[in-house]
């Protein structure tokens, strides 16, 4: 597997069970600007319709801005 398929089934194991909280620490940490655009909206669209509250990290600000409803910075 690619490492965007790979990341794609990590993520459907995850979230089979439907969680009410997920904890996504850099999920899209290596993947270019497509695939990683792609598996964000992707998930984040799912958990919103579930009602899900996602504790979201990244160091890929436009991602944070495109996703995020509420944004803390750690200095």
């Amino acid at each position: 597997l690619s490492e965007g398929q790979r990341r794609r089934c990590e993520m459907v194991l995850a979230l089979a069970h439907r969680p009410e909280l997920v904890v996504l620490d850099d999920p899209a940490l290596g993947l270019d600007a497509l695939a990683r655009r792609e598996l964000l909206w992707t998930t984040l669209d799912l958990l919103r319709e579930r009602g899900a509250t996602v504790l979201f990290t990244s160091h890929v600000l436009q991602d944070v801005e495109r996703v995020v409803d509420d944004v803390c910075l750690l200095d």
